[in-house]
């Protein structure tokens, strides 16, 4: 009797189904339809929308996974520089002068700029920016080859490798697991300390690890200072999905990892501000340095204008005794000499003068003599302010 019922039940069900859509057929096929009117879908039945929801949930939720693990490749740090393009080298040479020049329009504005002052450059001078991206790339290959050649290469080709298998020995690099050289916080691995300390003291990291201690802080918070102890035995039975946040992606809280993981980070916190305080005390020093190296510039240049007018005095004292001589010489004429005395040839003439009469001293006493008297009858220094006046 049950087999029966279920049955015509379905019967009547497919029935249905073929009649809703020999419906929906013909209404589609009248010509009395109206293109604008929208399409009259039939109501579904509750049961057949949950299987729908569940699937495009399902799929949604499948793809969403698969599309996060494609966006986090693993990227090769000992890998040779890659080159740039002449387009990129012309970008990063004129991309703060643009921006200089409009502060006010966001990047992409001032990247449009640069395009079109790209399109715009002429062929000769766009030659040399391609000219430098063929070097670069040849230098790329170049280093690129050697670079396959090495250990280093040959340990990240094994790591992607495990990496797709899921195997976490072949992600660390070594069968025995080299903690030391990977940064749980960030998933990478390095093949040297100098390699990982200098990323654990770069900005990237550091974002890395304040993000989770800001959601740390942020879980404490919503625990409203409830004991450790006591949440980790009250949640640990049900493993509730709220409780379980990764810290790095694998180390879940309350845990001995987490608490190590914790206290190497404060670690890192501490060196940090140690070489903080470091630097501004270089800073504070250097700012003093700075200050001094003013002062004495300032100084100097206080005396070089002192200088410069004392100077500028002499030179204006020098021209009024070359223009006394001048007119009290006028009457000297050196023998064998036919040009006098004037303003433009006075150190010429003096030391002429001073020539002849040395070499000459006994045949030229009247000359001598004569000279002496014009020099005597100067009233010096008053005959300057004569000339002044």
């Amino acid at each position: 009797m049950e087999t029966a019922d279920c049955s015509a039940l379905s019967g009547e069900k497919q029935s249905e189904g073929r009649s809703s859509i020999q419906e929906r057929s013909s209404a589609e096929n009248s010509p009395s339809a109206s293109p604008n009117k929208p399409e009259q879908r039939p109501e579904q039945r509750p049961e057949q929308r949950k299987h729908i929801s569940d699937y495009l949930e399902f799929y949604f939720q499948d793809n969403f996974y698969k599309r996060k693990e494609k966006e986090k490749p693993d990227k090769d740090l000992n890998a040779p520089k890659a080159p740039l393009t002449g387009y990129v080298r012309f970008l990063n040479e004129h991309r703060e002068k643009v921006r200089a020049e409009n502060h006010d329009l966001p990047f992409h504005e001032v990247t449009k700029i640069l395009g079109n002052m790209w399109s715009q450059l002429p062929s000769q001078q766009k030659q040399g920016y391609l000219e430098e991206a063929e070097k670069d790339k040849e230098r790329y290959m170049k280093e690129l080859e050697q670079y396959q050649q090495t250990d280093a290469y040959k340990n990240f080709v094994a790591r992607q490798k495990a990496m797709k298998k899921g195997d976490r020995e072949g992600i660390n690099g070594t069968e025995g697991g080299n903690d030391e050289l990977f940064c749980s916080a960030c998933n990478l691995y390095f093949n040297s300390p100098h390699n990982k300390r200098e990323h654990m003291s770069g900005k990237k990291h550091l974002a890395v690890i304040s993000s989770q201690m800001d959601r740390l802080e942020k879980y404490g918070e919503k625990t409203n200072g409830k004991d450790v102890s006591d949440v980790k035995k009250v949640e640990e039975p049900s493993e509730p999905q709220s409780l379980q946040i990764p810290v790095d992606g694998d180390i879940p809280i309350f845990t001995e990892e987490f608490l190590n993981y914790n206290k190497a980070r404060e670690n890192e916190l501490r060196k940090l501000r140690k070489v903080n305080t470091e630097f501004e005390e270089q800073n504070a020093i250097l700012s003093k340095h700075i200050e001094n190296m003013k002062k004495g510039i300032d100084k100097l240049e206080g005396e070089r204008k002192d200088q410069q007018g004392e100077i500028t005095a002499l030179q204006r004292h020098l021209a009024k005794l070359r223009q006394v001589i001048s007119r009290s010489f006028v009457d000297i004429q050196i023998p064998g000499e036919a040009d006098l005395i004037t303003f433009e040839s006075v150190d010429a003439f003096v030391a002429k003068l001073q020539q002849y009469i040395q070499e000459n001293s006994k045949e030229n006493l009247e000359l001598t003599s004569k000279i002496k008297d014009i020099i005597a009858s100067l009233d010096y220094p008053n005959c300057l302010k004569e000339i002044n006046s």
